[in-house]
């Protein structure tokens, strides 16, 4: 699982960022198998002037081909974070239970 983390206005990126990485493979290393990449975008939309303004975006590259992406808004980037990979895991959950079912 290819893994890549942004975090282009982190006060505190290296926090932040090792938060992220253990957090995406936690939730998703059951899902290796069906993922070829992530990628996680952390954005502090309003600077420093505070407020509800963390934007957190999760995309995943299946490996069957497509992509799913999910999105989250909120003011503390650690729990922006967790609440969109925890969204993730249950979306990709969901379409790994469609798609073995369309095999079966």
């Amino acid at each position: 699982m290819n893994l890549i983390i942004q975090l282009p206005h982190a006060t505190d990126g290296g926090t932040v960022r090792d938060h992220a990485d253990r957090v995406i493979r936690f939730a998703l290393t059951r899902f290796t198998t069906a993922i070829a990449a992530v990628s996680l975008r952390l954005v502090d939309e309003n600077g420093p002037r505070g407020g509800v303004d963390q934007r957190c975006r999760v995309q995943v590259q299946l490996r069957t081909g497509g992509s799913l992406t999910v999105e989250a808004v909120g003011s503390d980037p650690h729990a922006v974070i967790h609440d969109v990979v925890a969204r993730m895991a249950r979306t990709l959950s969901r379409r790994i239970a469609r798609l073995r079912e369309r095999r079966g």
